[in-house]
């Protein structure tokens, strides 16, 4: 038998916390020893190998407990009752950021779409992208989507220039090409109603500015803080990123969950 460490429960920890953490304990056991003979989970006693997994557990549970209460808060006042509910959004499709071209490769191009919403996915099927140099000229079809395509919940899909590596698997491919100094893009539904769209350079009255080499047009806020932002004015939702940020459908979702 190999070397036993104790891990103790204080008996100062209100009852209710003491039961929760001797559950994860027990969890802890079952995942990272399977019942392995050098663990022995005994009333409020553990001795374990893996003591910091034990300990980082409980340390975790005690500062995620939503029932103790914020010593800054007065009496009465618990950290549930200060923390801001989750307001659900229904699923709505959005251009989320473009590359146009980068130095030496104008076709090292793609197009991010994004779900604002934490609902429910948005199903692709039946609907279309398209662009078109400026507002009145033809509009070139992009892509169509033939199959389900799902973009999840407060994440990402990702369209890139067929035969290009823009450094993560894009979710589909495309063959039209994309100027940086002005165009306008569409996404369309079914129907043909345009969901959203993009203009930049002097595509449109509310366009975007022109797009450099190598630099993408991003919707704010961007990064891990997603890409919501949507007045209807590309020129205030929409901001230049030097370092281009591809995401695909199995990107992590944006923002980011709080742990706690």
């Amino acid at each position: 038998m190999g070397p036993v460490h104790f891990f103790m429960i204080p008996d100062k920890l209100p009852e209710g916390e003491r039961g929760k953490i001797s559950l994860l304990l027990g969890f802890w056991l079952i995942i990272s020893d399977k019942f392995d003979t050098e663990s022995i989970f005994y009333g409020e006693r553990v001795m374990n190998k893996h003591l910091l997994a034990i300990i980082t557990s409980a340390l975790l549970l005690t500062a995620c407990s939503s029932t103790a209460p914020d010593a800054a808060s007065p009496p009465g006042v618990t950290a549930e009752a200060d923390s801001p509910q989750i307001e659900d959004i229904d699923p709505a499709a959005l251009i989320s950021e473009v590359l146009t071209g980068a130095p030496g490769n104008n076709n090292l191009e793609f197009i991010e779409l994004y779900n604002a919403g934490n609902k429910a996915p948005v199903d692709l099927r039946g609907w279309s992208l398209w662009y078109m140099l400026a507002e009145g000229q033809d509009a070139r079809l992009v892509y169509r989507w033939s199959e389900h395509a799902l973009i999840p919940p407060q994440g990402h899909y990702l369209l890139g220039r067929a035969g290009e590596d823009v450094g993560v698997v894009a979710d589909s491919v495309f063959e039209q090409s994309l100027a940086h100094q002005k165009g306008i893009l569409q996404l369309r539904a079914a129907d043909g109603t345009v969901v959203d769209s993009l203009s930049w350079g002097d595509g449109a009255a509310t366009s975007a500015n022109v797009i450099e080499n190598g630099v993408s047009l991003e919707r704010f806020p961007g990064g891990d803080a997603g890409n919501m932002l949507d007045s209807g004015d590309n020129s205030t939702d929409f901001g230049f990123n030097p370092q281009p940020d591809p995401q695909n459908t199995g990107s992590a979702v944006t923002p980011m969950a709080q742990m706690c």
